[in-house]
């Protein structure tokens, strides 16, 4: 990437009442800008209409770095899929990096992006390899998955290197320009913009660059992502953005990775993430019998499980966790 008078990246936070984490975010990037300081960088922030404290927190940045922030106030929430499709509208810069408003950049993300898109001038989509940090227990998961950085030339390479890499919103950087030649009304209101998105830049024989080290800390176990026991649905409506890539022009090898890797593990997904509404339940039956309707386990196990009563399924749990306490000691 070329240094010049133009943006050369936009990290991009669409926010909704984010107002907790949100400072810590921000400034996970502000932090490194000196390590980068030759580079054109903004920091693009969409804001949901959010009723928290929000709008104070940016102000006040604002205040300090006028020329690296920038700040949108939708007048009513716009939902998520369309707050992410925005920021790719407003942003300014040649390759948007999407970071979720309670993350984090790892510390040297930026100086490394930099050093590898110097060298790649022809990637369409970064994806960047996230830790989680349990916001309940403040444990801190790192797995990597790549020993080496890859770079994979057109869609279905890339998706069958990275698979379930691209999940996290803060795991992606994609040009600008190519998303925006892109049509991604069919993802809105599935909450998976950011990978229908991917998906659309990608059906084309384009370069993705896959790093291998810690690039984010991911918060996960937020409440305001799962409060409503439908964490197991927005699991299957992630598979079921995927399963677009089949009117795409992918192969369907590509998908049928999606599928088996995902059946393998729908048991464990409902014994854990089931919710308790039967109207929610009948709901992610119907979509799982879409997907698993070949599969003998599915009808024996996993579908049986999903409508059994919560109290079973969290005794089944509970003593499951007993006897690994055990045998562990």
């Amino acid at each position: 990437m070329a240094v010049s008078s133009s943006i050369e990246l936009t990290i991009a936070i669409p926010t909704y009442n984010g107002g907790r984490y949100l400072a810590e975010t921000i400034d996970s990037v502000l932090c490194q800008l000196p390590g980068v300081r030759e580079r054109r960088i903004e920091i693009l922030i969409s804001d949901n209409a959010s009723t928290d404290d929000t709008n104070s927190i940016v102000n006040q940045y604002i205040a300090t770095y006028p020329e690296i922030i920038s700040y949108s106030i939708n007048t009513c929430n716009l939902g998520y899929d369309r707050n992410v499709d925005k920021l790719f509208k407003i942003a300014r810069g040649e390759y948007v990096w999407l970071l979720g408003d309670d993350d984090t950049l790892v510390s040297g993300a930026l100086k490394r992006f930099f050093s590898v898109s110097d060298q790649h001038e022809d990637i369409a989509v970064f994806v960047f390899p996230p830790s989680f940090l349990n916001i309940e227990t403040q444990k801190k998961l790192w797995d990597r998955q790549l020993n080496e950085d890859i770079v994979c030339i057109g869609g279905d390479e890339f998706l069958q290197q990275s698979l379930w890499g691209t999940a996290s919103l803060s795991s992606l950087c994609i040009r600008k320009e190519l998303w925006n030649a892109e049509n991604v009304d069919m993802y809105i209101g599935s909450q998976w913009v950011h990978i229908g998105g991917m998906i659309q830049v990608m059906r084309h024989k384009r370069k993705a660059y896959l790093f291998a080290d810690e690039m984010v800390i991911v918060r996960i176990a937020n409440p305001r992502w799962g409060s409503n026991g439908n964490q197991l649905e927005i699991g299957l409506k992630h598979l079921a953005v995927f399963e677009n890539i089949l009117k795409l022009g992918y192969a369907s090898r590509t998908f049928e990775c999606f599928l088996e890797n995902r059946f393998a593990s729908n048991f464990k997904d409902i014994l854990f993430l089931a919710p308790s509404n039967i109207k929610n339940k009948l709901a992610i039956a119907k979509t799982m019998i879409h997907f698993f309707y070949a599969k003998l386990r599915f009808w024996l196990f996993d579908l049986p499980l999903l409508f059994i009563p919560n109290t079973l399924r969290y005794a089944i749990v509970s003593t499951g966790r007993y006897m690994k306490q055990i045998v562990n000691k």
